[in-house]
């Protein structure tokens, strides 16, 4: 018997019966959320022997023969956030500057980009998640787990408001 320790991850295949000297059963694989199943390895850390892919397939034939676990490995998913300068409609001028996207981890924290960007007349006030959205981020402001999925791209929209002046 082939017991498997999901490692926090869920729906997947508890337990299988191998024959020995003949390839293991195929199974289903659990989820993680903001994560990547890699494969079942004899060890939890991924190191060890893999007995199965990331399919969930047989990667080797059964070499035990006594009762055995084992453990998930998984990998945090990378995801991509990108900023958009996001002109105001009464906007005038061009905004102007540059930012590059940034790359992140899931369940790893670290603070957006620096604001690159300049609009004469306006000042930036943080990051909206939709064009018309409010401030829902702060410059710099140190986030985490913007998206779960693996290769997403997380756009963040620059939020302005027109300078006001007093004419004496």
């Amino acid at each position: 018997t082939v017991t498997f320790d999901m490692q926090g991850g869920r729906g997947g295949t508890l337990s299988a019966t191998g024959t020995y000297d003949a390839p293991l059963p195929q199974i289903t694989v659990p989820g993680l959320t903001g994560y990547t199943f890699r494969g079942y390895y004899t060890r939890p850390d991924g190191q060890g022997t893999k007995y199965y892919d990331e399919y969930g397939v047989s990667m080797k034939y059964c070499d035990f023969d006594t009762a055995t676990t084992l453990y998930a490995y998984w990998t945090s998913n990378p995801y991509t956030v990108r900023y958009d300068k996001n002109k105001p409609s009464g906007a005038s001028g061009s905004v102007t500057g540059t930012m590059d996207d940034s790359s992140y981890t899931y369940d790893e924290t670290k603070p957006l980009s620096e604001n690159g960007y300049q609009l004469t007349g306006w000042t930036f006030r943080g990051w909206a998640t939709t064009p018309g959205g409010a401030v829902v981020y702060e410059d710099r402001q140190s986030v985490g787990n913007l998206s779960a999925t693996a290769g997403a791209t997380v756009t963040l929209y620059a939020v302005w408001t027109a300078n006001t002046y007093t004419v004496e």
